[in-house]
């Protein structure tokens, strides 16, 4: 049986094999014994195992948005690269609508069991020495992923400087961000804000609402925090 990821998601009872839909990818989640449910990401010819589920006959596998994480580096940031530099003069400000990719939340008895990056690419933000290592995004990383792992996040860029800057990258901290279902079942993960106080020095900080101003918010799967990340390094 395969499950159409993008027309919503939801549970799964495994008793043999099902395969969820996520587009450039499929998740396979395969029954090997009476209380164990195998993890897979299939892309391409490739397989990956994602470690085995504790789940007993009868019950139920719940695939739903998990906000970007830090992958198998554990990294606490998201460095997103703008599809062209942007101009702020003093006192101004520029409100961002960009891409980024989601991770898969498998959550079994209401609990969260397994977080599954899909893509996952890693850059460093600042010096060797003393930079931060970062996941990575950009439009062209993520442009061919489905609606439901690809979705908008908002950031509103104001210029606190007393010079214009031009500013090409944003550095997101994960742990602040949250992700909500639309009513289409679309995943939407929430917003944030970078303050520029030079062309060198910003503050990057994750709030607490939707990136997109929709109709039919449904359910908060996971809630966002306040988080806040100092860029030191040049925007």
């Amino acid at each position: 049986m395969v499950a159409q990821y993008c027309g919503g998601y939801r549970g799964f009872e495994v008793s043999g094999e099902e395969i969820v839909d996520l587009g450039p990818a499929s998740l396979v989640l395969t029954r090997v014994g009476p209380d164990m449910v195998r993890v897979v990401l299939r892309r391409g010819g490739s397989e990956a195992v994602h470690g085995d589920l504790c789940v007993r006959e009868g019950a139920s596998v719940t695939v739903a948005p998990h906000p970007p994480t830090g992958g198998p580096a554990s990294v606490d940031c998201l460095l997103v690269r703008f599809p062209e530099s942007v101009f702020i003069p003093p006192g101004g400000t520029v409100r961002l609508d960009l891409t980024v990719p989601v991770d898969v939340g498998l959550y079994v008895r209401g609990s969260l069991a397994a977080v599954v990056p899909v893509r996952v690419k890693y850059a460093l933000y600042g010096p060797p020495d003393l930079g931060d290592l970062c996941r990575y995004s950009s439009q062209e990383l993520v442009h061919d992923l489905g609606p439901c792992l690809r979705p908008t996040l908002r950031v509103r860029l104001s210029n606190e400087s007393g010079t214009a800057v031009r500013v090409s990258r944003t550095v997101v901290p994960l742990r602040g961000l949250g992700v909500y279902l639309t009513s289409e079942r679309l995943p939407l993960v929430t917003s944030a804000r970078m303050v520029v106080r030079s062309q060198s020095y910003a503050e990057v900080t994750t709030e607490l609402l939707p990136s997109l101003d929709v109709e039919g918010v449904s359910a908060l799967v996971v809630a966002p925090s306040v988080v806040t990340y100092v860029m030191r390094y040049g925007l």
